[in-house]
C-alpha cells in the first residue's frame, strides 16, 4: 500500500509539474505505474518472504534429528555438527550429552538444544 501511494503521487507530480502533461494523462500513468510497481513488488519481494518464513523450522522440531560431527568433541568440549532441514544445510555447535566423546564423520541424534548449544547422542 505504501508502496502504491508513493509511486501514484510521484507520478502524478512529475506527470504534472515537469512534464506538463494533463490531468487524464497522467492519473492514467500514475495507475498504471503504481499498480505494476505493487504488483512486482509483492510477487518478487514479498511472496519470497513469506515463503522462507514458513519454511523456517523451530529449535524443538530439530530434536529427534540426524547430524554428522564436523569438530572432534572431547568429553565435555564444544564440538561442532552438521545437519540438513528442508534441503538446506546447517551447522551448529555441539556437546555430547553423556560427556562422551565423539570423532568426527560419526553420526549422532540431537536429544536437546539448550542456549544454542545442541546436545547429542552416538548412533
Amino acid at each position: 500500500m505504501a508502496a502504491f501511494l508513493t509511486v501514484f503521487g510521484g507520478v502524478g507530480i512529475i506527470g504534472l509539474n515537469y512534464l506538463q502533461l494533463g490531468i487524464i494523462v497522467t492519473l492514467t500513468a500514475a495507475l498504471a505505474s503504481a499498480l505494476l510497481v505493487s504488483f512486482l513488488m509483492f510477487r518478487y519481494i514479498l511472496v519470497p518472504l513469506y515463503k522462507a518464513q514458513t519454511s523456517a523450522v523451530s529449535q524443538q522440531d530439530l530434536i529427534g534429528s540426524l547430524a554428522t560431527v564436523k569438530l572432534h568433541m572431547h568429553s565435555n568440549s564444544v564440538g561442532r555438527i552438521i545437519y540438513v532441514v528442508n534441503d538446506n544445510t546447517y551447522t551448529a555447535p555441539a556437546r555430547s550429552v553423556d560427556g562422551a566423546e565423539i570423532p568426527a564423520g560419526s553420526k549422532v541424534v540431537i536429544v536437546d538444544i539448550e542456549k544454542n548449544v545442541f546436545k547429542v547422542s552416538k548412533i
